[in-house]
Order: C-alpha cells, then sequence, then structure tokens
C-alpha cells in the first residue's frame, strides 16, 4: 500500500514540477474557460499531494510541516486566480479550496486533545491556521468584490434581487460572497471553541 502511495506522490510532484508555460497555454485557447481548466488541474494535483502527505502523518502536528503549509499555500494561490477568471471552474475552485486549504485540517486540529494544551506546538499551530483562515476569507472577499467591481456585502436584499440575472459573473459572486461568509462563521465559531474551551479545560485543572 505504501509503496502504490509513493508511486502516486511521485506522479503528482511531476506533474507539478513541469506545468505548462504561458506560451502553451496560448497556442491552443487563451480564454479564460482554458486558462481555468488549466489552473484546476494544477489545483487538483495539489490537492491530491497534500491528501497523499496528510495521509502518511502519524500525528497531527504533522500536518503543519513546512511541506504541507506551502503546498496548501501553492493550492490557495492556484484557486484565487481561478476565481478572478470568468469561468465554469470557479464553484469547484471554491470548493477544493475550503475543503483541502482549510476544512480537513481544522477537523483534525480541533478533535485532538493537544489542540487545548496551551503549552504545546499542536495549540498554536491550529490557533494561527484559524486566524490565518479567517484573514485568508475576509481578504479574498473584498479582492471579490473589487475585481468584479461590485460590492455585494454592502447591498440591500432589493439590490442583491436586481442583479442582471442574465450576468454570470454577478450571480456567481452574489453566491459566492454568501459562502465566504459561512466560511468565516463556521471558523468564527471553531475559534470561539478552540479559546474557550481552552480556557475551562484549564480552570478546572
Amino acid at each position: 500500500m505504501k509503496g502504490i502511495l509513493f508511486q502516486h506522490f511521485i506522479v503528482l510532484m511531476n506533474i507539478m514540477a513541469h506545468p505548462k508555460s504561458g506560451s502553451e497555454l496560448s497556442a491552443g485557447s487563451g480564454s479564460p474557460e482554458a486558462i481555468g481548466k488549466h489552473y484546476f488541474k494544477q489545483a487538483w494535483a495539489y490537492s491530491q499531494c497534500i491528501e497523499t502527505e496528510s495521509r502518511a502523518t502519524s500525528h497531527t502536528i504533522d500536518l503543519y510541516s513546512p511541506k504541507l503549509r506551502e503546498t496548501r499555500r501553492k493550492l490557495r494561490e492556484k484557486c484565487v486566480q481561478i476565481l478572478l477568471l470568468s469561468c465554469s471552474y470557479r464553484r469547484k475552485a471554491e470548493e477544493l479550496l475550503w475543503k483541502k486549504g482549510f476544512y480537513e485540517l481544522t477537523q483534525r486540529s480541533k478533535s485532538n486533545k493537544q489542540a487545548l494544551d496551551g503549552s504545546s506546538h499542536l495549540y498554536h499551530a491550529y490557533s494561527e491556521h484559524l486566524s490565518m483562515a479567517t484573514g485568508f476569507y475576509t481578504q479574498l472577499l473584498g479582492r471579490l468584490e473589487e475585481h468584479y467591481s461590485l460590492p455585494v456585502t454592502s447591498m440591500d436584499h432589493s439590490q442583491l434581487i436586481a442583479l442582471d440575472a442574465n450576468n454570470a459573473d454577478f450571480q456567481w459572486l452574489k453566491d459566492a460572497a454568501y459562502r465566504c461568509l459561512l466560511y468565516l462563521g463556521d471558523l468564527g465559531m471553531c475559534t470561539h471553541t478552540h479559546t474557550h474551551t481552552h480556557t475551562q479545560h484549564y480552570s478546572h485543572q
């Protein structure tokens, strides 16, 4: 089993090490859809590397290794590039970004009792992760609104309803902004639970 995982990992690393150049992209089609497809393949390869590396870890703290941190950073960067394109891969990129960039790491971290130990490396790594994730989605929301010139978070219900139903970018951004706010809500609850449970845990010792 380990041999199969290792071979799979090598294949994925080769994919990322030899991405298509910009000239190769433009030689075929430089449309946002084609570029989005290419970027999503790269993002998917990063996600599979994260999956393979995460399964091989023995301890939760190993999920915060420099190698995995860097791969998650590359995944986030590639997914954001997709979100700034008018293409059909944006929704898939949103899901991949949340799942592999933040959600799975959050779930595994908060289920480990060491995450409550204020003196442990895991506690500080998890706290940093939650803070970074909150900042990331806050900035992403603002960046998307600026990029598409549509401040959806400051619009009231009637203004949102009045958005051009035939404009795919407007409709996607409206839904994407809502999902970003949901993610921020989840992260806020995780942060509150993490801090509150840690305080309770040590006040009863």
